[in-house]
C-alpha cells in the first residue's frame, strides 16, 4: 500500500460510471432548518439576567410584568416568507454589515405584518432611518424565565403598539421593513 493520503479517498474521473462514485449527501437542509428553529428560540428570545446589586443604584423604572406566556407563533404568517440570513457567522452582505448575525432575517415584502411570538410587554419602540434599524422590543415570561425578543428593520414603530402594552400571541406589532444596513425587506 502506498503512503499517498489521496489514495484513501475514491476519485471519480469523466469515465468512470455514476453508479461507482460514492454517494455524498449535504447535511445543509436538515441544519438550516435546525438553525432556524435555534434562532427563532435563541436570537428572538434572549433571557434577561436579573439585576446586579451596581444597578441597584440606577433609577429604578417600574415596567409591567409581562403576562405568562403559553402559545407561540412565528412572526410572520407561515409560507409568506423565505429564510434571507440565519443566525451566526456570515459573510459581510453589504458595507456596515457585521461579520456575525444576531438574528434570523425572514424576507417578504414591505408592509408585511409582524406578530408577537408570545404574551409579553411592549419595553421598546424605535422608528428606523436609512442609517438606523427601527425595532420593536417585547418582554415574555416562559416557565419563569423573562426573556426578550426584538423585531428589526420596520420604519414606523408605534404604528400598531405603544411601550407598556400588554401584548398577546400573534397579535400585529409592526410590519415589515428594511430600515438601516439592509439588502431589501425582511
Amino acid at each position: 500500500m502506498s503512503d499517498n493520503i489521496y489514495r484513501r479517498y475514491p476519485t471519480a474521473s469523466l469515465s468512470t460510471p455514476l453508479t461507482e462514485v460514492p454517494l455524498m449527501r449535504s447535511i445543509r437542509p436538515a441544519l438550516t432548518t435546525a438553525l432556524a428553529a435555534a434562532a427563532l428560540v435563541l436570537a428572538l428570545a434572549a433571557p434577561v439576567f436579573p439585576a446586579t446589586a451596581a444597578d441597584a443604584s440606577a433609577a429604578v423604572v417600574t415596567e409591567p410584568v409581562p403576562p405568562a406566556a403559553s402559545t407561540f407563533t412565528t412572526p410572520l404568517k407561515t409560507k409568506s416568507y423565505s429564510v434571507s440570513s440565519y443566525y451566526g457567522p456570515r459573510c459581510m452582505p453589504l458595507p456596515g454589515a457585521s461579520t456575525f448575525h444576531a438574528g434570523l432575517d425572514m424576507a417578504a415584502p414591505g408592509g408585511s405584518p409582524i406578530y408577537a411570538i408570545a404574551a409579553g410587554v411592549v419595553v421598546a419602540t424605535v422608528d428606523g432611518t436609512t442609517a438606523q434599524a427601527g425595532y420593536v422590543k417585547l418582554r415574555h415570561r416562559i416557565g419563569g424565565v423573562t426573556y426578550t425578543s426584538f423585531y428589526y428593520h420596520i420604519w414606523k414603530s408605534t404604528t400598531q403598539v405603544k411601550v407598556g402594552e400588554i401584548v398577546t400571541a400573534g397579535q400585529r406589532i409592526s410590519e415589515v421593513g428594511t430600515s438601516g444596513v439592509s439588502g431589501g425587506n425582511h
